[in-house]
């Protein structure tokens, strides 16, 4: 059995081999990717504006807003005690009849 297996393998190597490794198709290939790199535009430049490198550019002067400045309290009334609370929320107990 491991003679079959062996043999299955060596036959599946080769023509996998054979599909996919050919010197030639390879050159093939990588030449024309080279040659079409080449054919390629430069890149469009991303910065919009001016150079944020250039201490010459005039920039907008920073300002500070408080984050919670604009806070409004939405509570109605004060919070209930939490014991209250708890025994609202708490299971009735069965009667025990």
């Amino acid at each position: 059995m491991s003679t079959h297996l062996r043999e299955a393998a060596a036959a599946i190597s080769a023509a996998l081999r054979k599909l996919f490794w050919r010197p030639r198709s390879v050159a093939v290939t990588v030449l024309t990717g080279f040659l079409l790199s080449g054919c390629a535009t430069a890149p469009a430049s991303l910065r919009v504006g001016a150079d944020p490198a250039d201490p010459a550019v005039p920039v907008q002067g920073a300002t500070y807003r408080s984050t919670t400045a604009s806070y409004i309290r939405l509570r109605p009334s004060m919070p209930a005690p939490w014991r209250q609370q708890n025994e609202r929320a708490a299971p009735q107990p069965k009667s025990q009849q």
